[in-house]
Formats: C-alpha cells, structure tokens, sequence
C-alpha cells in the first residue's frame, strides 16, 4: 500500500529534487541533468512545478511524479503536463 503525498513544502521540494537527480543517474542521463535543489525549489516556490510523492508502508519514498501547467490556445483553457 502507497501513500501519496502533494510535494507542498520545502523538504518536499528537497525530497523531490534528490529523485529527479536519483532518477537521471538510473537512467543513465546524469550528464544531461544540470539542476539543483536550488534551481528545483525555485520552481516550486515561484508556483510552476508541482510534484506528487509515493511513499511505502515504511514510509520511504518510491516514485514520483511532476506536472506543470500550460496554456492550449486552440482550446482555450488551461493544461497539465505530467512526467
């Protein structure tokens, strides 16, 4: 069982940035990842990154996701981006 947690504070906005880093060495895209906590918390606190947090029964994390929101000016209204 999984608790999902939204990333709505600093340590979140940490946590969240030491996964995108974790996820870039797995996948073997480290070189490519340039951001740091600095540069992630910065999204968040200026509003334009938003992250949602599993966490195991331990309460470790376990993966993650991040979305922004964009604007479709063929539809008119506002989108999510998910990753």
């Amino acid at each position: 069982m999984y608790t999902i947690k939204e990333a709505d504070s600093p340590s979140m906005w940490q946590l969240t940035a030491r996964l995108i880093h974790e996820l870039a060495v797995y996948e073997n895209l480290e070189n490519l990842c340039s951001a740091t906590t600095d540069d992630i918390e910065k999204l968040f606190s200026d509003n334009l990154l938003h992250a949602l947090i599993a966490f195991n029964e331990t309460g470790e994390a376990a993966g993650f996701l991040t979305y922004f929101y964009m604007l479709s000016t063929f539809r008119g209204k506002k989108i999510a981006y998910m990753d």
